[in-house]
């Protein structure tokens, strides 16, 4: 879980949630009820802002007790330093 939040800002927004621990909490249930067991991305397009990238893409997800979903992924980056970061992060069913 830590290597997942690691690409995340403390302010980062996901949904209706905000901020890391917000994020955390949610995913902790969610893989703790169904754990991945595919996430898969195509039709991948990134776009340069001015402070940083806009990802969009198809993510085709599925858990270990098969459950699937299919939707479009939004996400901001930004750098941070070092490092890249998610700011925000969005997704809606296809």
């Amino acid at each position: 879980m830590d290597a997942y939040m690691a690409f995340y800002g403390d302010r980062a927004v996901q949904g209706g949630r905000r901020g890391l621990a917000d994020i955390r909490e949610h995913k902790v249930a969610l893989w703790a009820e169904r754990p991945p067991k595919m996430v898969r991305l195509d039709d991948m397009r990134v776009t340069e802002r001015k402070n940083g990238w806009r990802v969009e893409f198809v993510q085709r997800y599925e858990s270990k007790d098969g459950f699937a979903d299919k939707g479009m992924k939004r996400m901001v980056l930004v750098k941070a330093g070092p490092r890249i970061i998610i700011v925000d992060e969005q997704w809606s069913a296809l």
